[in-house]
């Protein structure tokens, strides 16, 4: 139950974080997703249940994660990869991140798909995200009925 309460809070701080594409945002929610993840296996094997369920959903998230580590793992200074057969990036740091998250998101699908198992959790996980859904709408309404300029303090900016 606490794992699912973790995940609820991961969305919730995902969708409503000060600065979401900010690197500091960005490890929140990897150093979360991870914790919880690890927190989640350890739990399973300790009562015996370590049984992940295999799906096709994950082949398409794993092969881009795939891909982004191969982009990761050749990196070098300047514009060739270390081997030729190896996806190459021009911003290192933007593409580990990156991959850091997109792996995260993964955690994450996984964790949904392993841990609410229950019709239970499964309509607690809805009403969350239902909830979440409306909070940001009533939210985005207030501010722009009420012409008011800033999101949690930070200045919008208008093109």
């Amino acid at each position: 139950m606490i794992v699912d309460l973790g995940v609820i809070a991961i969305c919730y701080f995902a969708a409503l974080s000060w600065g979401s594409n900010e690197p500091w945002a960005m490890s929140v929610i990897a150093v979360g997703t991870f914790s919880l993840l690890a927190l989640r296996l350890i739990q399973d094997a300790w009562q015996g249940s370590l049984e992940p369920r295999r799906s096709r959903v994950y082949l398409p998230l794993l092969f881009f994660v795939v891909y982004t580590g191969l982009q990761v793992a050749g990196q070098r200074a300047g514009l060739e990869s270390a081997r030729a057969w190896l996806p190459h990036t021009v911003d290192g740091h933007s593409s580990t991140l990156y991959f850091l998250l997109a792996a995260s998101y993964v955690a994450l699908v996984f964790l949904v798909h392993n841990g609410f198992r229950s019709r239970f959790r499964v309509k607690m996980l809805l009403i969350a995200i239902v909830a979440l859904g409306l909070l940001e709408a009533l939210y985005g309404l207030l501010q722009y009925l009420g012409n008011y300029g800033y999101i949690w303090d930070y200045q919008v900016t208008t093109a």
